[in-house]
């Protein structure tokens, strides 16, 4: 069941997107140095993470899952948006 193990693995994913959410701080500690900037980068975060769900979500639709080309352009997307999360987390932690 192709289906089934796509629902799972976006399920899989979600937990540990929360997980991983759950584990960050909410605020930074010390003084934000740009305030502007700072927001812009939290709503660049905003943004990434709700474009990483609905990718996870796209790929549990049976139009994706059964077409590998889309399946693998969803995929590829994903990594991309992963890799853009982590350093836009990274960036979020280290701004003070």
């Amino acid at each position: 069941d192709a289906q089934r193990a796509a629902k799972e693995a976006a399920k899989k994913r979600a937990a540990e997107e929360k997980a991983r959410k759950a584990a960050e701080p909410t605020q930074p500690k010390g003084k934000v140095r740009n305030p502007y900037k700072f927001k812009q980068l939290e709503d660049r975060i905003i943004q990434l993470e709700e474009e990483l769900e609905s990718l996870n979500a796209q790929m549990t639709q049976e139009e994706v899952y059964t077409n590998s080309d889309k399946l693998i352009d969803v995929q590829y997307r994903v990594a991309e948006v992963e890799k853009e999360l982590e350093e836009a987390n990274e960036e979020w932690a280290n701004w003070a």
